[in-house]
């Protein structure tokens, strides 16, 4: 298995010449072909040991030192997701050292549009985002926050849509930007229609440059109305990452090659679940795509749920290597996801409902604070 490790975090000065993607392409062939299925479940520990204490090869700034953090969601209407159990996650965030927190404005809950375009507030809903903002940034977190949905009206005209979305994004960074560090528009929009949600990613490659181009427009709107107020602002957008897999990351490239110029930070989801495969691949696919854009990435999403094919003994073993492999590449940061579950079927948190604590989260902390 050290094999495996010392081919998988060669220091970059090893690379020959300054031909580092085709060196990084060579390491992904030999671990595909000569990793898989040679390292057991039992080894894993193991691993995760050597991925957090090996220095990265990362391209991506040495004055970055990865910080961590959690998705933590919070609701003006769901029963769920209240104000209260958010300042209660906070306290936690805060309590276990984690820098960084990431959460959305429900844009239904908050907007209403007249036909003419003309957004009507809700003031009330406005305010428990107002407290929970104040009080994430208060307590000292870095906020990533998601504006991923808004005016969906399928009917609407396009310079209507854009109206509302650009006043949309001007009044909620008014009001919030100067507390938020990286601002989140859509929900990966490389596979979701940034409007509809409908699927994209079967689209033919004349019809996907062309929504592409829609989306980048967008962006466009989305760069000038946040940062009026608030240019420090740093704009990102995510992508999917489930698997994150040779064929997603290929999406990426087409993704990013059209919209990067438009984006402060590179956003990736990455869900490898339990393919050790996936796992050990990831730093040379964040890598290459910190490379090609000479941007900052984030890992905006990444987590095993403990339902379905999953349990705490399968989120034990296979979260805190997929966090340590990604930590060799050396991201801005990387957002688990998430923090702790709620009630619901998916079930990806570290903490169970009642807070206590899950089979994974030692040794997720210990990685995060390796």
């Amino acid at each position: 298995m050290s094999d495996v490790v010392d081919r998988l975090m060669i220091n970059r000065a090893a690379a020959p010449g300054d031909d580092f993607n085709s060196f990084i392409d060579a390491i992904d062939l030999a671990l595909k072909s000569e990793a898989a299925g040679k390292l057991k479940p039992e080894q894993y520990p193991r691993l995760v040991q050597e991925l957090s204490s090996r220095p990265s090869w990362s391209f991506q700034k040495k004055t970055l030192r990865t910080e961590f953090g959690f998705m933590l969601p919070v609701s003006a209407s769901d029963p769920v997701h209240t104000l209260e159990n958010f300042k209660a996650g906070v306290d936690l965030l805060v309590d276990n050292q984690q820098p960084w927190v990431r959460f959305g404005i429900v844009g239904f809950e908050v907007m209403d549009a007249g036909g003419d375009g003309t957004i009507i507030w809700s003031e009330p809903a406005l305010a428990v985002y107002d407290e929970a903002i104040r009080y994430a940034h208060g307590r000292g977190l870095r906020i990533l926050l998601g504006t991923v949905d808004g005016e969906e009206g399928e009917n609407t005209p396009r310079a209507t849509h854009i109206k509302i979305m650009s006043d949309y994004w001007a009044g909620i960074s008014q009001r919030f930007g100067e507390m938020v560090s990286v601002w989140q528009v859509y929900n990966e929009a490389d596979v979701s229609h940034y409007r509809t949600h409908a699927d994209v990613s079967d689209l033919s490659a004349k019809d996907y440059q062309a929504y592409l181009d829609e989306l980048a427009e967008m962006l466009e709107v989305a760069n000038r109305s946040i940062k009026a107020e608030h240019p420090g602002i740093m704009l990102t957008t995510n992508t999917y990452g489930y698997p994150p897999d040779r064929r997603n990351e290929l999406r990426w490239n087409t993704f990013l090659d059209r919209l990067v110029n438009l984006l402060d930070v590179v956003s990736l989801d990455t869900y490898p679940a339990d393919s050790l495969d996936a796992i050990v691949i990831l730093p040379a696919r964040v890598d290459r795509i910190a490379t090609r854009y000479h941007k900052p990435v984030i890992i905006a999403e990444v987590g095993l749920q403990t339902t379905g094919a999953w349990n705490g003994h399968s989120q034990r073993l296979y979260l805190p290597p997929t966090i340590a492999s990604l930590k060799a590449a050396n991201p801005m940061a990387i957002i688990a996801y998430e923090f702790k579950d709620y009630g619901g079927s998916d079930r990806f948190g570290i903490l169970r409902t009642d807070n206590t604590r899950k089979a994974a989260f030692r040794d997720v902390m210990a990685v995060m604070r390796a």
